[in-house]
């Protein structure tokens, strides 16, 4: 598998494809990370130390996830980190954001958020929404940097521009909230609802309440009820309680239609 064909897989896939700390909402999100395994098959350790050659930068980044993971050894995070380095001085961005997710949580690794960020700067210039995203989190924390709401803003719209969910929701936070730029619940709502309409429960909800006030678009209370139901659907714990909430305001014929929708929905799927 040629280097860019499997830099574009571990870019949809990504065993850890975006480093998620929301802060801006009660909602805590934990951080994403995918449950698959190496994409190549189980090995003994000495043999796959046999088969990374030098310069096969997706190899040692297989490699480095495989002590990473404790896939066919024990895990060993500075294992990881050393091959996560080789492949990352190569160039490989998938690489590269791993290793910069070791050095944001000490895993292998000192805690060296001014290192966690120059790879993924790395990774973002090749276009990786997860470290584009990832450096909106940076900056909007001000981990190892001040903090800047409006590069924050910057590198969140890359990713966001990218397709990546969790980007589309942090951005639409910063418009309904303000931060490093004006307050705009029309662009708020443009982003939660493309987030939203992509599967994210958080995204939803958001969506959902601001429907209910009649932020950024006209009171929906039957739409509101839809988003409320995905979320549930999705698995959120808080979308029941805003179901029966706002089940309780809504006119029969509402809550009808809303109901109808929401098992439309369901039998489309």
């Amino acid at each position: 598998m040629k280097i860019q064909k499997l830099a574009q897989y571990f870019l949809t896939l990504g065993r850890r494809s975006a480093w998620v700390s929301l802060v801006l909402l009660p909602l805590q999100a934990p951080a994403l990370v995918s449950s698959a395994p190496a994409t190549r098959a189980v090995i003994n350790n000495d043999t796959a130390l046999s088969q990374a050659k030098p310069n096969d930068a997706p190899e040692q980044y297989l490699l480095g996830r495989q002590y990473y993971d404790g896939i066919g050894t024990t895990q060993d995070f500075n294992a990881a980190a050393e091959w996560y380095q080789k492949s990352a001085d190569q160039g490989f961005a998938p690489a590269q954001i791993d290793l910069g997710q070791l050095y944001i949580y000490g895993e292998g690794v000192p805690v060296d958020y001014t290192k966690a960020r120059e790879w993924f700067i790395k990774a973002a210039e090749q276009n990786y929404a997860s470290a584009q995203f990832n450096l909106g989190n940076i900056y909007r924390k001000g981990l190892g940097v001040k903090e800047d709401f409006a590069q924050a803003i910057h590198w969140y719209r890359r990713a966001a521009d990218n397709g990546l969910n969790w980007a589309q929701y942090n951005l639409g936070l910063m418009y309904y909230y303000g931060l490093g730029t004006e307050k705009n619940v029309v662009s708020a709502l443009q982003w939660l609802r493309i987030a939203a309409e992509q599967g994210l429960d958080k995204a939803q909800l958001q969506l959902g309440q601001m429907l209910e006030r009649g932020e950024g678009a006209d009171k929906d209370l039957v739409s509101a009820y839809k988003w409320y139901a995905a979320a549930r659907d999705g698995g959120s714990a808080k979308a029941e309680e805003l179901i029966q909430d706002i089940s309780a305001r809504m006119s029969e014929s509402q809550l009808r239609q809303a109901q109808q929708n929401t098992n439309a929905g369901l039998a489309a799927q």
